[in-house]
């Protein structure tokens, strides 16, 4: 079987934190030297639509320049999630979370963010499809994911890429402003094109 643990970064290789984690679970650095690189993106291509998905060489080389922390979980040394990070200076941006259809009964989604939050403590807030405006009737189930793990809605209201989104955070409330300043940081000069306040 192949080890997807890279020997280079084994020393930062970390089981899901909570007192109800499955030890068969782990979460590990991801970058495109990773052997693990297919299955992760057959992932990433799997959970998000085309509106959603950056090219992943976007991601790749946000890794390599210092503006993405990547993670993997692997699950019984199998591929089985991704956790992809912006990093501003005070607060992240929980840019992707995904698990493979194959491991979707084993809570791996509450497993990784666990994981986030105890191990890595960084603060870090996600965008998420308004469920107001949603035709995807899974949007307000994915709001109540987040809110099940501890994280907020912090009242802000967004347009990313033309769609209706909100803004939770952990563990505190984020500003429209923060949240700004983050993402002008990731695509500099053209963020207005991008992301707007939502006043409705």
């Amino acid at each position: 079987m192949t080890d997807y643990k890279n020997p280079e970064i084994i020393d930062k290789t970390e089981q899901a934190a909570d007192s109800k984690s499955d030890s068969r679970f782990v979460v590990v650095p991801f970058d495109r030297n990773s052997k693990a690189l297919p299955e992760i993106y057959e992932i990433y291509e799997q959970s998000f639509p085309d509106s959603e998905r950056k090219p992943f060489e976007m991601i790749l080389s946000g890794q390599e320049n210092g503006k993405m922390e990547l993670f993997i979980g692997l699950f019984e040394n199998r591929p089985a999630a991704l956790l992809f990070f912006i990093l501003g200076e005070a607060m992240d941006v929980l840019d992707y979370l995904a698990v493979s259809e194959k491991f979707r009964d084993h809570k791996l989604g509450s497993h990784i963010l666990s994981w986030a939050k105890e191990r890595r403590k960084r603060p870090f807030l996600v965008e998420i499809e308004d469920p107001r405006t949603a035709e995807d009737p899974m949007a307000g189930r994915r709001k109540g994911f987040y809110l099940r793990n501890e994280l907020q809605d912090s009242g802000e209201r967004i347009v990313l890429f033309g769609v209706p989104m909100q803004l939770l955070s952990w563990p505190r409330m984020v500003c429209y402003d923060e949240y700004l300043t983050i993402m002008t940081a990731y695509f500099g000069a053209d963020t207005a094109r991008y992301v707007r306040k939502n006043e409705r």
